[in-house]
């Protein structure tokens, strides 16, 4: 008689998991049209997205210019999609100081700077990410982070996860994509 209530629980449990997968299945499957043996659209269902649908637009969080950014603006650059390159500033003399840096590297990208004066990064740039999408919903944007890969494990301590942080404060918005670009360091 010992765990005679375990086993209701179990049929509860396992009759969710299977609920939710077919939920799942239901709404990321493919569906036959009946009759025509090809994969098209129900009636009900909104027609696939072909990739001549998407529109990008390219955001590139920028905190200093050196060779890990740089290699991530001229990747953005080469894909010839509309980019813009975002650099939080906590006070305004050290916007100006990036803005003439920039200008100096050679301005082939707009850059916007926005100030934050508590040097809360991840939450502006996931706030403007988010904006700009709003704005602009017919369009698919790209977060590109520059990102330092190090050789030993104990070093990715030392280095700032931007795009992990941002990919967690974006994950449930849709139509934002983020990604990373990798600078490889041997030390």
């Amino acid at each position: 008689m010992r765990g005679w209530w375990c086993s209701p629980l179990l049929i509860y449990l396992f009759s969710r998991v299977r609920r939710h997968y077919d939920h799942v299945q239901q709404a990321l499957g493919l569906h036959a049209a009946a009759g025509r043996g090809g994969l098209e659209p129900a009636e009900d269902e909104p027609p696939a997205v072909v990739p001549q649908q998407v529109r990008h637009f390219f955001l590139v969080p920028v905190a200093r210019l050196n060779q890990a950014t740089l290699r991530t603006l001229a990747y953005v650059g080469s894909l010839g999609q509309p980019a813009l390159a975002l650099h939080v500033s906590p006070e305004r003399a050290e916007a100006e100081r990036f803005r003439t840096q920039w200008a100096t590297w050679g301005d082939h990208i707009p850059l916007e700077t926005i100030l934050s004066p508590h040097r809360v990064i991840i939450q502006r740039l996931a706030g403007y990410a988010t904006a700009l999408r709003l704005s602009h919903p017919d369009l698919t944007f790209t977060v590109v982070a520059p990102d330092v890969v190090v050789d030993r494990p104990w070093q990715r301590l030392l280095h700032y996860r931007t795009e992990q942080r941002l990919r967690r404060a974006l994950r449930r918005h849709p139509g934002i994509v983020v990604t990373s670009m990798p600078t490889h360091l041997t030390c």
